[in-house]
């Protein structure tokens, strides 16, 4: 890997995508997903988070009973450069 800093996690996993795009990233449930799929997705959820008005200074909750989709909508606020917070169902 190179030296560049690194600024965010969204920026590390666009960054090791382009060197190892089949290396795993997470494995949720036995299910692993590789970089690739992992910035594929953020971009997936950053262009449709985007078109539902998300963007720099907006808030979104996030509540996921999985690991891998929240992961997800964390980065792909991040490529927006729009906030998140964690939320859960009241018990």
């Amino acid at each position: 890997m190179s030296d560049e800093p690194l600024t965010t996690p969204a920026h590390a996993v666009l960054r090791w995508c382009r060197e190892r795009p089949q290396a795993v990233a997470v494995i949720e449930h036995g299910v692993p997903y590789s970089y690739a799929t992992l910035a594929r997705n953020i971009v997936q959820m950053a262009k449709a988070l985007s078109g539902a008005g998300l963007g720099p200074r907006k808030l979104l909750g996030i509540e996921c009973d999985w690991y891998y989709p929240s992961l997800v909508q964390i980065l792909a606020c991040e490529v927006l450069g729009a906030a998140h917070v964690a939320m859960s169902s009241p018990t």
